[in-house]
């Protein structure tokens, strides 16, 4: 099936989201590596520890089931994570042609970026088509310059607080969510799921450097 038929079958909110793992949760574990607002090669590094506990690796079992050996996933996994370590110097320009393929500096400014017109979008690690085509990416603009950081800037140093604070948020947010149904929205749902309250901490808007 087409993506844009499939697209248009799904709807516009539910066609990104329902091929991905739940996003808050991933959000959660994440948001370690956007607490600070600034973006170079060094916050390539900023791994968070946490993200293991999202079972993220059951997102690839389906390739070894399909007969690729075990081997070749994780190579793929570590060129793709070490594809993303150049995607963080901002001072490269734009690449032409490339950036309507492939993940660059320029569209990863954009996925840093805490401010309100680039939320939540360029999820892509070497390649940005899928975000063009599930309506996920947003180009970065002459006439706003991205700032980084979480929606609430993070105010510490400690390492645990770095690490667990957004899932203290995700807890606090489902318990304060009217229902399962709204709680199932809020995991499985794009970000803001929440219905009868404002959207969760998880999102990424302005915080100034």
């Amino acid at each position: 099936m087409p993506f844009d038929t499939l697209r248009h079958a799904l709807g516009p909110e539910l066609a990104p989201w329902l091929l991905a793992l739940p996003l808050l949760v991933l959000t959660a574990a994440l948001a370690e590596g956007l607490v600070q607002t600034f973006v170079t090669l060094a916050a390539a590094l900023r791994l968070g520890w946490t993200g293991k506990l999202t079972g993220t690796g059951l997102f690839f079992a389906p390739l070894v089931w399909l007969g690729f050996s075990p081997a070749a996933v994780f190579a793929a996994l570590g060129i793709n994570l070490l594809y993303q370590f150049w995607l963080h110097a901002p001072w490269l320009p734009r690449l032409g042609a490339l950036e309507w393929v492939l993940n660059t500096p320029t569209h990863h400014k954009v996925h840093h970026a805490s401010n309100a017109e680039y939320l939540d979008c360029n999820y892509g690690g070497v390649l940005i088509v899928f975000d063009r085509l599930f309506g996920t990416f947003v180009d970065l603009r002459d006439d706003v310059p991205p700032r980084y950081g979480l929606t609430t800037p993070l105010r510490t140093h400690n390492p645990l607080r770095i690490a667990m604070h957004e899932w203290v948020n995700l807890a606090r947010d489902l318990r304060q969510a009217e229902g399962g149904r709204a709680r199932l929205a809020m995991v499985f749902g794009p970000p803001g799921g929440r219905t009868s309250a404002p959207p969760p901490t998880v999102r990424i808007e302005e915080a100034g450097p």
